[in-house]
């Protein structure tokens, strides 16, 4: 599908990071980083670890700003934003704390964001576990770019030998989404392409729209 075979820049600074961690590479210099960089990596540290405290009454706000911080940036990614990339080295801690929350919708938003913060990790479906998992907001909340690597990890998922019928379901309404969402921005083409990699090409006609039939032809 076209949103596979062009690299995204979350990928290429997947890639990066991945090249920096081969054997034999010199040390790269560490970049130096903004007042306003610095104060951001900052305020998300902070951020982890209150996540991490026994105080249970600071968790949603923790994530309510959390959350604010990485839409922040990902509504328009033409680079990788900043709290992905300050955010990668807690992406474990974060799935620990998440394993810990009792309360049903703090989880529910802590899902939301591993999900969000999954795109930099090699976790290849994570993206989708935790956006299944998470409060299903508006998926288009997180971004474009977000959308795009959820319809990539879906290609890849929904050709898993042995799925069960519940796993297909959860995936084909997360498919639904997804396709809806490129629908209403013009992404024909996108949401095309993977319904035509899971082969249910069937499911256009539910969103085809009066005056959108000329962008087919």
């Amino acid at each position: 599908m076209v949103a596979t075979t062009q690299q995204t820049p979350v990928e290429a600074e997947k890639k990066k990071s991945e090249e920096k961690k081969a054997p034999g590479k010199n040390e790269p210099k560490k970049e130096e980083m903004s007042e306003e960089d610095q104060k951001l990596e900052e305020d998300l540290n902070l951020l982890v670890q209150r996540l991490s405290e026994k105080d249970t009454s600071l968790y949603k706000p923790a994530l309510e700003t959390m959350r604010s911080l990485i839409r922040a940036s990902t509504t328009s990614m033409t680079s990788v934003p900043k709290p992905l990339k300050f955010m990668r080295p807690h992406y474990n801690k974060m799935k620990e704390i998440y394993l810990g929350m009792q309360i049903q919708d703090v989880k529910k938003m802590c899902a939301d964001i591993i999900s969000v913060l999954a795109m930099t990790s090699d976790e290849r479906t994570d993206t989708i576990n935790y956006r299944i998992l998470g409060s299903h907001e508006p998926i288009g909340d997180w971004g474009h770019e977000y959308v795009r690597h959820l319809a990539m990890e879906m290609s890849e998922e929904w050709k898993k030998e042995g799925l069960s019928d519940a796993r297909k379901n959860e995936l084909l309404t997360l498919t639904q989404q997804i396709v809806a969402h490129h629908m209403k921005h013009n992404a024909e083409v996108e949401a095309c392409d993977l319904l035509i990699e899971i082969e249910r090409l069937d499911l256009l006609n539910s969103y085809v729209q009066a005056g959108k039939f000329e962008r087919f032809s």
